[in-house]
């Protein structure tokens, strides 16, 4: 073999080294991530069944007859571990919210003026929420077209047709989702469990009351304040409750699960999944 061709040699063997190792870096780089693919799958079912597993147990301390495992069923959060895993649960009795299809107009648009909107602009949209649900006494002042769909003309089915609503805007749709309801079935508020938000909308109360009820609240022990709901089992039978739970990640949380049940009392079939959100 004569130099010439001695070298092509030596540079095709060296072209050929190139190629399997790039073949080989390309393996070992998919090998890595496909395991953290699948590292972080696991961890995601994970916190799945813990969090399945933190709704079960909070449905079982809101049926029990007791206080002794209630939970506080106001939205506080409160951290749990679960099979090594750092959760963080909240119950929401929707009866501290305001109920879409049996509140007052005034009581909306209440709420939309808490939330920021001008006082105008809140009671058109307030009448514009009556108005669609299908029920009498609302006007239509300042509310002009119902929009390409119309009215719904029934009651609302779910939080989320509010935008559907003329003059509802995704904005205001996020700010207002935490504090409404469909499964209140209730025209007032339970007053001891209701967010801020939602006390200084409600027309009965000044800013004085709101004010005496927060005082009221925090002047509690943790204790007193997580069982004033309800001095018994047969207090909660068929109220709605939304249950929210988080899994940590890193310093900020992550929401994993968040279901609506109602109670029923029944043995069989002790509580109903009205929605599953996630």
């Amino acid at each position: 073999m004569n130099t010439g061709e001695h070298g092509f040699a030596l540079l095709a063997v060296l072209w050929v080294t190139i190629a399997l190792s790039l073949i080989a870096v390309s393996l070992i780089a998919t090998t890595r991530s496909d395991a953290s693919l699948i590292q972080q799958l696991s961890g995601r079912l994970q916190d799945q069944a813990a969090a399945d597993a933190c709704i079960n147990l909070a449905v079982l301390a809101l049926i029990q007859a007791g206080h002794d495992n209630r939970l506080p069923t106001d939205g506080t959060e409160h951290g749990i571990s679960f099979d090594n895993r750092a959760m963080t649960i909240s119950i929401q009795d929707e009866t501290g919210k305001i109920d879409l299809n049996m509140t007052s107009k005034d009581f909306l648009s209440g709420l939309f003026q808490v939330l920021g909107v001008a006082p105008g602009e809140a009671s058109a949209l307030g009448d514009a929420v009556v108005m669609w649900r299908g029920r009498t006494g609302g006007t239509q002042a300042g509310i002009g077209s119902a929009g390409p769909r119309g009215p719904r003309n029934a009651p609302f089915e779910s939080v989320d047709e509010l935008i559907g609503v003329p003059g509802m805007t995704r904005t205001l749709m996020d700010q207002v989702r935490g504090y409404v309801t469909v499964y209140s079935q209730r025209a007032q508020i339970d007053q001891s469990i209701a967010a801020p938000e939602v006390l200084l909308a409600d027309p009965t109360l000044s800013k004085a009351d709101v004010e005496a009820i927060m005082r009221d609240r925090k002047s509690k022990t943790n204790q007193q304040a997580a069982f004033a709901v309800a001095a018994g089992q047969d207090d909660l039978l068929g109220r709605a409750f939304s249950i929210k739970v988080s899994a940590a990640d890193g310093p900020r949380s992550r929401l994993v699960r968040s279901v609506i049940i109602r109670l029923t009392g029944e043995v069989t079939l002790p509580f109903w999944m009205l929605a599953i959100e996630r």
